[in-house]
């Protein structure tokens, strides 16, 4: 495949291959405008992007043009480091002469003004030659050598003769004579040699000087010169340019001449601007006959160029004074270069892509939101570039792809490849490509496909998993389809850190991993971790996120492996800290139920018997959780620990709650210490807090049985402030002793005494109440504090007794239910909270009130009856127990006891009983009690008794009572009546109601009309009740007969007196008076 695909040429060919013709038209028409010559418009304007087809214009318009007209094309490029001046007239005017062109001879006028008739090759000799004019002066100079030669010839005849004259006998004298004559040759010995020394050891060479060398001081410079020169730079000035141009126009024989400035929107700004200031000047400004100018130039380029970016008005005049006539090179249409990316794809690959066609279009079409035809060029000869690389093993559209993404893959590659975010508008193409990420991260690392996903995680896992500053999040890797397999690959490694390890993958979204088994296969790489947290011995007591990481995600028998072997490595630690051992063992425990995971971790841990002082610090922490994790301590010792370390080495021990191993140890020891403290006033700023909370902690009882002393009170007052430990137990104890707290008792001077909380029990705010309330009880208990709170009233007293109503804060509570019921409604009213709140704070003590009050002393400790208006309505157990108990006493008393009660309105049994059935607690009267009503009223009757008020709770009883069971003793008590004959008007107005209910007086009705209604009748009381009731007398009074007479004649008395009543004529009608008649009788 690889000999069938090529690189597509990216020079101009002359043709227009989009089917719009484009390139085409504006070459017509340029074509024709140049081979118009009557207009003057010489300089053309060819505006268009870079790589938008300019060039390929220019070439249609020479084929065009190639009867009429030389196109010179200058490469203003490709001379971007030439002086563009002297390229562009070198470079035509050779190029017009090689093609015959110009004619043979040409006229220039030299610098001395002659003018010669030359060739074209002397004349631009001349106009670009750089010329020199130099004067040079020479001054000959004798050596040192010379000087030394001479100066040796002329002095040996000297010194010779000289020797002569040394000394009478020649024998003697000889080596004087000898050593004089040739003196000035033994200098130059001696010099040469002290020059030899001075080369080699102190000159820069350092190298022994030859015998040559030293001929030099002979030779020395034959001549030394002076040269002065005078230089004329003939360089063309604007005058000469235009000139050469006019020349080249009338030196033309055949063709004119179509000079093309190409390539210029490929200059650097500085460049743009020193070859326009040239065009403008030589060509705009200028008009030659025989040529043309075509520019062809990139709008944006000259804006960027001349700095006119912001002003497109600018930039527009400068155009427009510049060129006489501009053609627009417009963007291909999208059938256009869609046709033309096809002609050029199969240009480059013939037919063996052809699959691929339409999506590498698509991918080109996608990610270029702008492009020219170079712009396809370019893109096609790339990945032909890349298909020749990778051949078949990258399918074309990935390399397309890459192509056209890689500065936005390679500015994070990992992160990009990952994320897919340069895909971009393409992410439709390939959201679903399981492929994409190897072939990518081929074309990047240059590696082979297979390998390609290995290279892009292995190296980056290892460091996620190390956690280290710049490796990428571990959900940036997920992405990657082939991360499970690799992440397998990199935990099985032994390079990584396991604690960083754990923590980076806990971190892993599993929403994010690809594959089937996804789940599976994570969680053995969990078990895989467990496996090498197994091979590591545990130096803390410390259940960490790590351990925890690890159980969430790994496999049960896992979980089970490893919940074992922390529970036995913790068990195994050699140093334990009693705080760390509880929390390490609560959290694990804790972190079991909450996953529901089948380890039983009591049923692993042994027990282990460690130190007091360790067991005490772990016991401070556990509470009453203990025994839980098995940690023991010599129990028998612990008193002894304890007790030693009071009263001066307590530290922290008072933090410790001992009143959890109490069943383990009783203390006494200790006890008593702290007991001997107190008792002998040895409390003191320092230690009072600390041996009071060791106190409290080791009594099973409240209150203490041993409380600080008033006078040591009133020492420990004098010290310690609000901002103390322990503040609060010292107003708990000052509340406790009231007003027994005086001078006297605190064996303080009259003159010094001062109660320095005075102001203390005035408040009511809730730190301070809240802070008492929770140390009173340990100095007074809760039944004397409710009690004291009604002779004691004292605003923070008040308080933190509603307070400990509503609260219990710790241990038991102490309070003699009995005295406490005595004076419930003085407690209620001094503490001003409802009943209810109040009876619900006595709940807890139901059962001793069951124990200690009966039927026998109910009366005794509830004395006040009122008090059954709240324990019928509220629903305890106690309420409930008080309820039944006097209900029982109720039923138990003597009828004889009960009749002495009846009419006395303070009466605690029958009021007791009133609030019972009112409240429907009790439904009828207790026999005891009716026996009694039915004496109460014989008694009545016979005046034994007085009469009951109307509307009280007697009359309550009475109506009440059972009817049925009641009617024979009030037949009784109307046949008494009747038969003594007695009845007045008050008793008349007490029986009435039962007399007309169960009385069955029509049974008797002359009986009851002639003893009864008649001996009432004079009442007006009387007659209105029997005027309310008229339906049922006046049958009674109709039915009596004869015996109604005495009554009638009354009654007629009574309404002569009042005839306009109505009541009394309807009455009279329906017991047959003639009220009218007996008028006219009159």
């Amino acid at each position: 495949m690889e000999n069938k695909i090529q690189y597509i040429s990216n020079k101009p060919i002359g043709e227009d291959s989009f089917i719009g013709k484009s390139h085409d038209n504006i070459a017509n028409s340029i074509a024709e405008h140049i081979m118009d010559e009557s207009h003057p418009m010489k300089v053309i304007g060819l505006e268009g992007e870079w790589g938008s087809g300019k060039s390929n214009i220019i070439e249609i318009i020479k084929n065009k043009l190639n009867s009429t007209h030389y196109v010179y094309i200058y490469d203003s490029w490709g001379h971007q480091e030439d002086s563009q001046r002297r390229a562009f007239l070198e470079e035509m005017t050779e190029e017009l002469e090689e093609n015959n062109l110009l004619t043979k001879k040409t006229q220039y006028k030299n610098i001395n003004g002659k003018t010669l008739n030359i060739s074209w090759q002397e004349k631009i000799k001349f106009l670009l030659a750089r010329k020199k004019e130099t004067n040079k002066k020479t001054i000959p100079k004798l050596s040192i050598g010379l000087i030394l030669i001479g100066l040796i010839v002329v002095l040996t005849p000297i010194l010779a003769l000289i020797s002569q004259l040394i000394g009478n006998n020649p024998q003697e004298n000889i080596i004087v004579k000898i050593l004089f004559s040739s003196s000035v040759v033994i200098l130059a010995i001696v010099s040469f040699i002290i020059y030899t020394f001075y080369k080699k050891f102190i000159h820069k060479n350092k190298e022994w000087a030859n015998l040559s060398s030293f001929f030099y001081l002979y030779k020395g410079k034959e001549l030394e010169n002076t040269t002065f020169e005078i230089l004329s730079d003939l360089e063309p000035s604007v005058k000469e340019f235009k000139n050469w141009i006019r020349s080249i126009s009338s030196g033309l024989k055949d063709k004119q001449l179509l000079i093309v400035y190409d390539n210029m929107d490929r200059l650097p700004p500085k460049k743009v601007e020193e070859i326009w200031s040239s065009i403008h000047t030589f060509f705009a400004e200028e008009q030659y006959d025989k040529i043309h100018i075509i520019i062809p130039f990139d709008r944006k380029h000259l804006q960027k160029a001349f700095e006119y970016e912001e002003n497109t008005s600018q930039i527009d005049e400068f155009i427009n004074k510049t060129f006489s006539l501009i053609y627009r090179v417009t963007p291909p249409i999208l059938t256009d270069w869609k046709n033309y990316f096809h002609i050029k794809y199969h240009e480059a690959f013939k037919n063996s892509e052809d699959e691929e066609l339409p999506l590498v279009v698509s991918i080109f079409d996608r990610l270029k939101e702008r492009f020219t035809p170079r712009d396809i060029i370019v893109f096609l000869n790339e990945i032909v570039s890349y298909k020749k690389i990778w051949k078949d093993e990258i399918p074309l559209r990935y390399i397309a792809l890459f192509v056209l993404s890689k500065e936005s893959i390679l500015e994070d590659t990992h992160k990009n490849i990952l994320d897919n975010n340069y895909l971009k508008t393409t992410d439709e193409l390939f959201s679903k490509d399981k492929e994409l990420q190897n072939y990518i991260s081929a074309l990047v690392f240059n590696v082979p496909v297979y390998q390609a996903y290995q290279v892009l995680l292995i190296r980056d896992l290892e460091l996620t998993l190390r956690d280290e500053e710049d490796a990428l999040d571990i959900n940036e890797l997920a992405n990657n389809i082939h991360f499970i397999e690799i992440l397998e690959v990199v935990i099985e490694s032994n390079n990584i850190v396991l604690d960083k390890a754990i923590k980076v993958l806990a971190n892993l979204d599993k929403e994010k991993l690809q594959g089937e088994n996804k789940e599976k296969r994570l969680e053995y790489i969990w078990n895989l971790l467990v496996t090498k947290q197994l091979k590591n011995d545990i130096t803390m007591l410390y259940f960490n996120e790590d351990y925890q990481n690890l159980l969430l995600n790994s496999s049960s028998e896992s979980k089970i492996k490893l919940l074992g072997f922390l529970t036995e490595q913790f068990n195994n630690l050699k140093e334990i800290n009693g705080k760390d051992y509880y929390e390490c063992f609560n959290e694990l425990d804790g972190f079991i139920k909450k996953e529901a995971i089948e380890f039983n971790l009591q049923d692993n841990i042994k027990e282990i018997k460690v130190e007091n002082d360790v067991f005490l610090d772990y016991l401070q922490t556990a509470g009453k959780d203990y025994e839980t994790y098995k940690l023991t301590t010599a129990y028998e010792k612990i008193d002894t620990f304890v007790e030693n370390k009071i009263p001066g080495e307590i530290k922290n021990l008072h933090l410790v709650d001992l009143s959890n191993i109490l069943s383990e140890c009783d203390f006494q020891n200790t006890k008593k210490k702290i007991e001997t403290i107190i008792t002998s006033n040895q409390l003191t700023k320092d230690n009072f807090y600390q041996l009071l909370s060791i106190y409290k902690s080791i009594s099973e009882d409240k209150p203490l049985a041993q409380i600080v002393t008033m006078p040591n009170l009133y020492q420990l007052l004098e010290k310690v402030t609000e901002e103390d430990l322990g503040f609060y137990d010292l107003v708990a104890l000052r509340i406790k002793y009231s007003n027994q707290y005086r001078h006297n008792t605190c064996s303080a001077q009259p003159q010094l005494w001062q109660d320095r909380l005075i102001d203390t029990l005035e408040l009511n705010d809730e730190k301070t109440v809240k802070e008492v309330a929770k140390q009173i009880e340990y100095y007074i208990s809760y039944g004397d504090l409710l009690l004291l709170s009604i002779t004691w009233q004292k605003p923070l007293l008040k308080e933190v007794c509603k307070d400990l109503v509503f609260h219990r804060y710790s241990g038991m509570r102490r309070m003699d239910i009995k005295e406490s019921l005595k004076n419930f409604e003085n407690i209620k009213t001094s503490l001003d909270i409802s009943e209810e709140d109040l009876l619900n704070s006595f709940e807890r003590w139901t059962k001793f009130a069951k124990d200690e009050i009966t039927q026998e002393n109910i009366q005794e400790v509830i004395t006040d009856y009122e008090f059954y208006n709240y324990s019928v309505s509220i629903s305890l157990n106690l309420t409930e127990y008080i309820n039944k108990t006097i209900e029982a006493f109720i039923n138990s008393l003597e009828q004889e006891s009960l009749i002495e009660e009846w009419n006395d309105n303070s009466s605690y049994i029958y009021n007791t009983l009133h609030i019972f059935m009112k409240q429907n607690k009790i439904k009828k009267l207790p026999d005891n009690v009716f026996n009694a009503l039915k004496e109460i009223l014989v008694q009545i009757s016979k005046s034994e008794t007085v009469l009951s008020e109307e509307n009280s709770i007697w009359s309550f009883f009475i109506d009440n009572a059972d009817k049925k069971k009641l009617t024979p003793t009030i037949k009784d008590i109307r046949d008494y009546f009747i038969r003594e004959n007695n009845i007045d008007c008050a008793k008349f107005q007490f029986f009435e109601k039962l007399f007309r209910e169960i009385g069955d007086l029509n049974d008797k009705s002359g009986d009851v009309t002639r003893t009864i209604f008649t001996k009432i009748i004079s009442s007006d009381d009387c007659l209105n009740i029997i005027l309310g009731n008229e339906k049922f007398y006046s049958e009674i009074i109709n039915a009596a007969g004869d015996d109604a007479e005495n009554f009638k004649d009354i009654f007629l008395n009574k309404f002569k007196v009042d005839n306009e009543n109505t009541k009394l004529k309807i009455f009279a009608k329906k017991i047959n008076v003639n009220v009218e008649e007996k008028k006219e009788t009159k």
